[in-house]
């Protein structure tokens, strides 16, 4: 047979590990290790991120990892500064995250990086829309920081909220739709009061007057009463047994004490008839107003808010004298307020400005007429409650005023004017909450509120009955009330602050007030007074889609324990799964854990999640949500065991359907999925799929073994090591005087197993109590007994380079024993990092991660500058894809700063080990003769070990004699070798589930080819060939052609058995062995092969 050449040309079926290496297909490999197949025709280097080129936007960092979770990537219109003015000419780029040992969390843009305030979020949870992150403490961590609204205040230029104008600011604020505190229902704005005692006002309280006369034509109809009737101008008189007068009437005229007109145009007068007058009493003004004035605060009453130093308001004018006071008492009819300088005329009441945790809200002036005919409101009491609205229009649960009910009787009309306060601070900065020097409890997420009217006692549903702008300057300008939601508003009216006296304030409360400090800048505001005939037909439920009686409405509202694992958005609603919230089926007063529910918010309401917006599905099967994701309207929800997959793109939930269920599909932690453009990907201990157009697909298929896949992912470890001993015997405790459970260093979780090593028993960790105390599920310690903790494996992380097209699968998030795999989502070729081998020349190398080096973390020696780390600890926050050029840091080789990022804790006892790294695996290397890495000049090229299919050359049974290999490359420079190291394997003596590490620790007598600088000098981007015959090859002794009936051929970097291994860029373009068919013999008869040289025998 004459000599023939098979050459490789196309490698993009990139690994193949899943089938014997003889048969996998001409373009697949046995091994594919710090390289990459995704170019048609090439087989080559990638570039990873280097020590030297970490992000600088995150280098040297104090954060300790969250393991999973943490890391956060968004975009905005608006430029994030702190406590300064943002523009809006974005978008801008940012990358946040988050300490895990205390909670803090930073922000930066690649240039500047800033400490957010106010966190206290261990583990978090981030979505983001329409500028704002929403910062959400998840499942199983306990601690005070709550759920957390973060994002710009304001437009384009400012934000008018009750006086107060905001620049564009950034603010950070619990994610809490509070309803209304403070707010009464009565009598709240007079033109007329009785007293002229400067601490008193007294109701004009009008009494019920009745009475009979004579009437008369005096330029009018006149009323004349046989004694004092006691009626002045404007009462309104009710007229009986008269035929022509009888009906309602108001008074234009008193001329004496026994007579009064009416505005009516005289007619007649019947004989003998004696007509009945009479004046309607009213009720008290003030009723209900005192309250308890007992702490806590259950009741915003005005002794509350006097107790509390949250005083209710009077402005008070008579003529001259214009001021506010502080109501410190009420009865029925009476109010005292502080001493001032005005005996008041008239009087308009206000509530107090409140706080974040007791919202400030609105009083209600209402009280029915008396005589009308034109009422059609449904006789009987009523009561009033009021809500608040936030940005995005949600709307607060409604909070009852306080006061007594109304009495609205037949035929009668309603009369309301609605009256509330704020603080004038023109442009003023807000910082974190609010700036120091001016502040303002007022919630700057706040639009407005609305104020309702129902039947007493009944549960109806509330009416709507004004609709409230908070949106006015301190001159009364924007903003305004009106009756319904389609009308335009009515413009606020407003007052200041008058002569403002120095006993305005209870000095016993706290001086931190902002209208304490600041009097002058208190602004009222007051609506035009309305007349209502009949109730208004949009209620609370037909204006916000869900009901009344729902026990609450956001995760932040009064309970920080309320929380969720895992969020997302999909067709413009929020879905979260894994809640501990009100359980409205089971009617429970208290907040539940609910591990296997999904909550969802009203459409465009980001933060709103009624307890009863609840999907039902995968409940009572003993396993909770880990993770949701979306796919063009699809919502994959996964738990730890299941996949569900949901219609979810009806906009009505009824139409909502579920379309699959996949067992053996569900991941651990929202760190085992990714977003892939509009598709999701996802692995766990079986495997690795994606879900695009309705499709899963599985992506290991025919490529991994799934018996290898789960060697690879399944790496249990321990955090403690043995040795350590408990301190003291407390009943389901773990007291070791000398542990660090909170301190960071140890990423001890609840769920987390210990294990008595005295006795051999265990329990789970259920409370992370203290840095020396652990809560247990049994008691299985006593002082003196040893013990360690191991974590099951979070389960595989994943990431997306969006400039590669490739998915990143690494086998855990802490405790990283192996390198990570690679799926080209163009070609579906895998491939893996560097995969490190044991030391060959039976060295003792301290390795420990230290920073990337060939797409992975580099394990090198100590003595080589990496650094020793704790096995145990180092940890990987989520991957997050930067996805486009974002200016957020320029990375040695990857200058658009885009790719799949990740926080890495590599080493736990020094923080300039903690940084950010970001792959991107096909960046173009811009200098490489600058030295990178610990000195070492070759750092920013790669590692690389290749290894093709075992060829039989389609001739299984034939013997074949190797004469010659070579190989089509493209290098760097003109004046840098290819120098590589070529292996050969015959007959398929490596069948393994580990081809890459067998390879390597392989005897050198198997080289074809070692530390060679090849031929010549490669001449840079364009072709070279590096050629290699047998009389050359390192191994023949007899100096013939290899003799075999299959081979395969390793190609990897030159002295890869020293520590120092030169790692290079280069492109192979094809693989050649020129070979000769030389007879047929039985594969079983090895008497033709000398086994320790693998040439032919001499004899």
């Amino acid at each position: 047979m004459p000599k023939q050449t098979h050459i490789y040309r196309d490698f993009s079926g990139g690994e193949n590990t899943s089938a014997n290496p003889r048969v996998i297909k001409q373009n697949e490999l046995q091994l594919v290790s710090g390289a990459m197949v995704d170019e048609m025709g090439y087989l080559s280097s990638f570039y990873p991120p280097q020590r030297s080129t970490k992000a600088a936007f995150y280098q040297d960092f104090t954060y300790t990892v969250s393991p999973g979770r943490g890391l956060f990537y968004f975009k905005s219109d608006y430029s994030y500064v702190s406590g300064g003015n943002t523009a809006d000419d974005g978008p801008y780029h940012y990358v946040m995250i988050t300490d895990r040992s205390t909670g803090n969390i930073s922000i930066t843009d690649g240039t500047t990086k800033t400490q957010i305030a106010d966190i206290n979020i261990l583990t978090p949870d981030f979505y983001v829309h329409n500028n704002i992150v929403r910062i959400g403490c998840t499942v199983g961590n306990g601690t005070s920081g709550g759920q957390k609204w973060f994002g710009p205040i304001g437009t384009s230029s400012s934000k008018t909220l009750l006086g107060h104008v905001y620049t564009l600011r950034w603010s950070i604020i619990d994610n809490a739709l509070r309803a209304p505190f403070w707010g009464l229902v009565g009598r709240c704005h007079s033109d007329t009061q009785t007293s002229s005692d400067a601490v008193t006002i007294t109701a004009p309280v009008k009494t019920d007057l009745a009475g009979t006369s004579t009437i008369a034509d005096d330029s009018g109809v006149e009323f004349t009463t046989p004694s004092s009737h006691g009626l002045s101008v404007g009462d309104t008189v009710i007229i009986s047994n008269s035929e022509y007068y009888s009906g309602s009437h108001t008074i234009t005229a008193v001329d004496t004490s026994t007579t009064f007109k009416i505005g009516k145009t005289w007619l007649s007068v019947a004989e003998d008839e004696t007509p009945e007058w009479r004046r309607k009493g009213e009720p008290a003004w003030f009723s209900g107003w005192q309250g308890a004035s007992a702490s806590p605060i259950e009741y915003p009453s005005v002794a509350q808010g006097e107790a509390s130093d949250q005083n209710y308001i009077v402005w008070n004018a008579d003529g001259s004298n214009d001021e506010i006071r502080v109501i410190t008492s009420a009865a029925d009819n009476a109010l005292t307020i502080a001493t001032g300088t005005s005996t008041t005329s008239t009087f308009q009441i206000y509530p107090p400005i409140g706080t974040f945790d007791y919202p400030m809200g609105m009083n209600l002036d209402v009280y029915q007429s008396y005589g009308s005919d034109k009422g059609a409101w449904p006789p009987g009491e009523y009561e009033f409650g009021q809500s608040l609205v936030y940005e995005g229009n949600q709307e607060s649960l409604i909070r009852k005023l306080f006061g007594d009910n109304v009495t609205i009787d037949a035929n009668e009309v309603l009369y309301v004017r609605v009256l509330t306060c704020g603080i004038f601070m023109a442009s003023t900065t807000i910082g974190a909450y609010h700036t120091a020097a001016v502040t303002s409890d007022i919630d700057p997420r706040l639009i407005g509120g609305r104020v309702y009217a129902r039947k007493a006692g009944t549960g109806d549903n509330w009416i709507l009955l004004v609709d409230v702008d908070f949106r006015v300057d301190g001159d009364g300008d924007g903003g305004g009330t009106r009756l319904n939601l389609t009308d335009p508003l009515d413009s606020w009216n407003s007052r200041d602050a008058g002569a403002v006296t120095s006993t305005l304030w209870n000095t016993s409360g706290a001086s931190t007030h902002d209208i304490k400090d600041n009097i002058a800048r208190w602004r009222g505001f007051y609506s035009t007074q309305y007349t209502i005939n009949s109730p208004s037909p949009f209620t609370y439920e037909a204006i916000n889609g869900f009901s009344q009686d729902e026990p609450s409405l956001s995760f932040g509202a009064y309970q920080t324990e309320a929380k969720y694992k895992t969020s997302v958005l999909c067709n413009s609603r929020v879905f979260v799964a894994n809640v501990t919230y009100y359980d409205t089926r089971n009617q429970s007063a208290n907040l539940t854990k609910m591990g296997d529910a999904i909550l969802y918010s009203p459409p465009n309401k980001m933060d709103t999640f009624p307890p009863s917006n609840r999907l039902d599905i995968a409940e009572g099967d003993g396993d909770e949500f880990t993770c949701l994701m979306e796919s063009g309207g699809m919502l994959l929800a996964f738990k730890e065991s299941t996949l569900y997959i949901v219609d979810v793109k009806n906009p009505n939930p009824a139409g909502w359907r579920l379309q699959g269920k996949f067992d053996g599909l569900g991941i651990k932690n929202t760190h085992s999925a990714v977003k892939v453009q509009s598709a999701v990907a996802f692995a766990n201990n079986y495997g690795c799929w994606i879900y695009d157009n309705n499709q899963l697909k599985d992506l290991i298929q025919g490529k991994i073994s799934v018996n290898q896949w789960q060697n690879w992912t399944r790496n249990k470890f321990r955090k403690f090591a043995i040795g350590r001993s408990a301190t003291a015997t407390t009943a389901n405790k773990l007291d070791d005087s000398g542990g660090t459970f909170t301190a960071g260093k140890s990423n001890i979780l609840e769920g987390d197993v210990v294990f008595n090593t005295t006795d051999g028993t265990t329990a789970n960790i259920t409370g992370i109590d203290s840095d020396t105390r652990l809560s247990l599920d049994s008691n299985i310690m006593a002082s003196g007994e040893n013990y360690y903790i191991e974590s099951d494996t979070f389960g595989p992380n994943v990431g997306y380079d969006n400039i590669s097209k490739k998915l990143i699968i690494v086998n855990d998030c802490q405790s990283i024993s192996d390198s990570p795999r690679f799926y080209d989502l163009v070609t579906g070729a895998w491939t893996r990092g560097w995969d490190n081998a044991p030391d060959r020349t039976g060295a003792a190398l301290k390795t420990g991660v230290s920073y990337f080096m060939d797409g992975k973390l580099h394990q090198d020696a100590v003595a080589s500058g990496g650094i020793e780390w704790d096995t145990m600890n180092n940890s990987w926050t989520n991957f997050v894809t930067i996805p486009e050029a974002t200016g957020l840091d320029s990375i040695g080789h990857n200058s658009a700063g885009t790719g799949a990022a990740v926080y890495v804790d590599g080493n736990m006892n020094a923080s300039d080990e903690r940084n950010i790294y970001i792959f991107a695996m096909k960046q173009k290397v811009v200098d490489y003769s600058v030295a990178e890495g610990n000195g070492d000049a070759n750092a920013n090229r790669t590692r690389y070990n290749i290894v093709t299919r075992d060829e039989d050359f389609g001739a299984p049974n034939n013997i074949k004699k190797i004469y010659g290999i070579s190989i089509d490359y493209i290098t760097e420079t003109g004046d840098e070798n290819f120098a590589f190291d070529i292996r050969y394997q015959i007959n398929g003596g490596l069948v393994t589930s580990d081809i890459g590490r067998e390879w390597l620790v392989l005897d050198s007598t198997n080289f074809i080819s070692a530390n060679d600088d090849g031929v010549g000098t490669a001449q840079g981007n364009s072709i070279n060939t590096y050629e290699i015959r047998y009389p050359e090859f390192s191994v023949n002794a007899f100096q013939s052609p290899l003799k075999c009936y299959s081979i395969a051929l390793q190609i990897n970097n030159k002295n890869e058995e020293s520590a120092s291994s030169e790692r290079q860029y280069f492109k192979i373009v094809s693989i050649s062995i020129k070979y000769r068919i030389v007879g047929k013999t039985s594969q079983t008869d090895t008497s033709a092969f000398d086994t320790d040289t693998m040439v032919q025998s001499s004899s």
